[in-house]
């Protein structure tokens, strides 16, 4: 079954473990409830589309963010840091479609891969895009996704080919329209996005312990001072910052999920100090830690 419902331990930041689908059909679809404010930066070998359908989302792609709303679509090439923050108090949804190229290309020695796919996947230019129904060809890509999600939840006979039908004619509406309007990505920036992936990395296999800006910048092999400009210039805020709200994220999903007392969960984000804990978190959502529990837990 390809639908399925979205865990928060694919928002993990760093690359993605999570099996998207499986071998023979290697694609998934998820329905994201936002219960918290964010969705951390993360990326995966998979492409990425979705719709949003309920509410106001900022959706972030590389270094571009796009204001989205009900009805909007985008795209997430592969391999490309994302994430989204819901713009109001109100509820918030997306639909989300996972897939990796490999299910549209027949294989590395098929025409699909060598004249479509891999070009759009080496396109270190074209990191995604919001569509717009203003515009006439997004808005006949954009009715391609639906189609594609709508057939992934009714399953009707054969839908693994309706499925990868839309998404081929999606990918190559992006393939078509896009290819004069991309600039070249600079040096700088590709050095700075796999920096990026690695302290991020480091950041989410160290979210329990005290960490320095020193202990992160030597993770990715550069100076501290590097280390800032590099957050700053690539996803706008301080490591530390980062840091602080990946740990708040990860509190608000056990509160809402597990058993485990408060000061447990505080000490397993990296807050040792409960009076801190209590009055971060409730900066970030709005809600004291058990009264968050209560609104929230499943």
């Amino acid at each position: 079954m390809a639908l399925t419902e979205c865990s928060k331990q694919v928002y993990a930041s760093g690359r993605e473990i999570t099996c998207h689908g499986t071998p023979s059909f290697p694609m998934a679809c998820y329905e994201e409830n936002f219960r918290i404010m964010d969705v951390p930066w993360h990326w995966h070998d998979e492409m990425e589309t979705g719709i949003i359908t309920q509410g106001h989302i900022n959706f972030t792609i590389n270094t571009v963010t796009y204001a989205l709303q009900q009805g909007d679509v985008f795209f997430v090439n592969a391999g490309v840091l994302h994430a989204a923050r819901a713009l109001c108090a109100q509820p918030c949804e997306l639909h989300s479609i996972v897939f990796h190229p490999k299910l549209l290309s027949s294989g590395i020695d098929s025409i699909y891969w060598k004249k479509y796919i891999q070009p759009l996947v080496m396109n270190s230019s074209l990191k995604g895009l919001a569509l717009q129904d203003t515009i006439v060809w997004q808005k006949e890509a954009s009715l391609h996704v639906k189609k594609a999600w709508a057939a992934c939840v009714t399953e009707p006979g054969g839908y693994e080919f309706i499925v990868r039908n839309e998404l081929s004619l999606f990918l190559y509406a992006i393939i078509s329209h896009t290819a004069e309007a991309v600039q070249k990505t600079s040096p700088k920036a590709i050095r700075d996005n796999a920096r990026i992936k690695i302290m991020l990395k480091f950041l989410e296999v160290h979210l329990h312990d005290p960490v320095s800006i020193s202990q992160i910048s030597d993770s990715a092999d550069i100076s501290e001072s590097e280390c800032l400009r590099c957050f700053r210039a690539t996803i706008g805020v301080s490591p530390i910052k980062y840091l602080k709200t990946l740990r708040l994220q990860k509190a608000a999903e056990l509160l809402s999920s597990t058993d485990l007392s408060i000061s447990t969960i505080g000490g397993q984000c990296g807050f040792q100090d409960m009076s801190y804990f209590s009055k971060e978190f409730s900066q970030y959502t709005g809600h004291t830690p058990s009264a968050y529990r209560a609104q929230h837990s499943v």
